[in-house]
């Protein structure tokens, strides 16, 4: 629960807003009106909101390199999406596999 507005001023984001509007034209040249999640994470990023790390991997030998790596660093389970700019409901094809470990 929200107890108190976080303390702020417009100019503690001007630096950033041109990174997210980096992000949306880049989206915007490719013709897309949807961003990817990896998008959507930096966009958020830029004016502060949290968000979980995440490692794009361009094939399976990558992936696997990827989730030993968290699994060498602490973490007990990983999951691994898959990453498309013309998919946006990627559990809709079975683009989400939870809890691998």
């Amino acid at each position: 629960m929200l107890l108190r507005v976080p303390e702020h001023t417009s100019a503690d984001i001007a630096g950033k807003r041109a990174d997210a509007a980096a992000v949306f034209a880049g989206a915007a040249g490719e013709g897309r009106r949807m961003l990817t999640e990896v998008e959507a994470k930096a966009v958020l990023a830029a004016y502060g909101v949290p968000v979980p790390a995440t490692t794009v991997a361009a094939d399976a030998a990558a992936v696997e390199q990827a989730a030993h790596a968290l699994f060498d660093a602490g973490h007990a389970k990983v999951v691994v999406k898959l990453l498309s700019k013309r998919v946006s409901h990627k559990s809709d094809l079975g683009g989400v596999v939870l809890d691998l470990g």
